[in-house]
Order: C-alpha cells, then sequence, then structure tokens
C-alpha cells in the first residue's frame, strides 16, 4: 500500500476508517450496542475500496470509486448516529465518563468519514455509477466486421484543355506606292521655214 498514490481526500478517508474502527472496536467492547459493529464494518469496505486498485490492479470495482465510497462511509455514519440516538439520555446523564467522550469522538469521525465519501461522491460528477461493465450474464455483443474499403473512384480522364490558338500577329497591309506623274505633252512642231529662200514669197510679184 503506497499512500503517496492517494489523493489528499483518500488519505483522510483512511484515517478517518482507522479511528471508526478502533473506536467501534471499544464500543463494542463497552456494550454500546450492536449498531457501531455496522460501522466497523462500513470502515472496512472503505479501506477496500481505497486500496483495492493497488493490491489488485486487475480487478474492477462493482462501480465507481466516489459511489462505492458514499455507500460505505454513508453506512458507517448513520449506524453510529442511530446508536447516538438510541443512547442519546445515557450520553447526557453521563457526560463525565471517559467512555462516552471516545463513544462521541467515535461519532464524530464516522460523520467525518460519511462526508468525505460525499466529496469523493461529488467530485466524479454526483452521478451514481454501480455495476460492472461484464456483469448479468449477458452473452458479448459479437465485435461488428469492419466495414470494406471504399475503392477509390477513378479519377476523371478530362483531357488537358487545348492551349489557345496565339493569334497570328497582324501585318499592316503594304503601303501602296504613288502613281507615277504623267508625262509632260510635246510641243506642237513648228513649221519649218522654206529653206531656199529664208522669206515668204510676196503672191502680188
Amino acid at each position: 500500500m503506497d499512500f503517496s498514490k492517494l489523493s489528499a481526500s483518500e488519505r483522510m478517508s483512511v484515517f478517518a476508517s482507522i479511528a471508526v474502527i478502533v473506536l467501534g472496536i471499544y464500543a463494542i467492547a463497552q456494550d454500546w450496542g450492536s449498531l457501531p459493529v455496522f460501522s466497523l464494518l462500513a470502515a472496512v469496505g472503505v479501506l477496500a475500496i481505497v486500496f483495492l486498485p493497488q493490491m489488485s490492479p486487475g480487478t474492477s470495482l462493482p462501480g465507481s470509486k466516489g459511489s462505492l465510497l458514499l455507500i460505505a462511509a454513508g453506512i458507517a455514519a448513520v449506524f453510529w448516529a442511530l446508536a447516538a440516538l438510541s443512547w442519546i439520555g445515557w450520553i447526557f446523564g453521563h457526560l463525565g465518563r471517559v467512555d462516552t467522550w471516545i463513544f462521541l469522538v467515535g461519532l464524530a469521525a464516522a460523520l467525518w468519514l460519511g462526508w468525505l465519501g460525499w466529496q469523493a461522491f461529488q467530485a466524479e460528477g454526483g452521478k451514481f455509477t454501480l455495476g460492472t461493465s461484464g456483469g448479468g450474464g449477458a452473452a458479448p455483443a459479437a465485435p461488428e466486421a469492419p466495414a470494406p474499403p471504399a475503392q477509390a473512384a477513378a479519377p476523371a480522364t478530362t483531357p488537358p484543355a487545348a492551349p489557345a490558338e496565339q493569334a497570328a500577329p497582324m501585318t499592316p497591309p503594304a503601303p501602296t506606292p504613288p502613281a507615277a506623274p504623267a508625262a509632260p505633252e510635246a510641243a506642237p512642231a513648228m513649221p519649218e521655214a522654206d529653206a531656199g529662200t529664208g522669206s515668204e514669197e510676196d503672191p502680188t510679184s
């Protein structure tokens, strides 16, 4: 048993349980009735709940630790309180006796143990969890067969888009050469003079 692996609340539950066990044995020996016996047994149950995961890791508790601690510690507190109520007249008439104060210390230890069980129950969410998953004699359900892997869809064979045709560069039209100027018309030929006379003949001569 390793106390270092216990939480602070579990360690206080161990101390309270030991006090209830020791004082319960004393109360039974002093004839305080049989009710402290139930408180003693419940305190032993608290010790078993706290240390069972360490002593036997393969053994599962029949419920959550907080729920079981609440039940066991509650039984210890309730039965010691019932014993105190059954002896209430004797207690107030014999407050000077040592065994009376020892009984009252046992009552305080049992109530403290019940409070620690309530805190452990609230720390788990305040919901009862009793019973093991494998109980009830029911056959375990057969594991479901794994679903066959879905076939990967064949990728669509979309042909790659043809590259856009590059537009041919537009060539500007060749400039039209200007029309050649028309040749100047030839000057009219002058009539040649009579080579023999050099002057026109007078028609009257």
